[in-house]
């Protein structure tokens, strides 16, 4: 028994060069940015942390619906990420309000009490 012809009889064994089609993306903005002057964005350094967390799976499925539907605004979310760092601020605020008379919330320097919550 022969080894099969791998070479099609007729066939160009040379393959065809990929083409570049660009298009462009709406964004949603109709504002034009070229040639105009920009400030620099303020570096802001911040260290990163991964953190897993459970939540309602509906309460994460209406967050990522909500990125969804914001991402072609200009003051939209571009990620969970985003949208979760943004509210964590903004209930942080509150919370500073409410319980420690408006000033900041200094982040914690120690490691976080796991087990059973308080008064339970």
């Amino acid at each position: 028994m022969s080894k099969p012809e791998r070479k099609r009889p007729g066939v160009a064994t040379v393959r065809p060069q990929l083409e570049v089609k660009r298009e462009e993306i709406f964004t949603g903005t109709t504002q034009e940015f070229a040639g105009k002057e920009t400030t620099p964005p303020v570096e802001k350094v911040t260290t990163k942390k991964p953190v897993t967390f459970s939540a309602d799976v509906e309460l994460i499925d209406r967050a990522r619906a909500a990125v969804l539907m914001s991402q072609t605004h200009q003051s939209g979310y571009r990620s969970l990420a985003s949208l979760i760092s943004a509210a964590i601020e903004e209930k942080l605020a509150g919370l500073a309000d409410e319980f420690n008379n408006g000033e900041r919330i200094e982040p914690l320097s120690g490691a976080f009490r796991s087990g059973r919550p308080f008064q339970s």
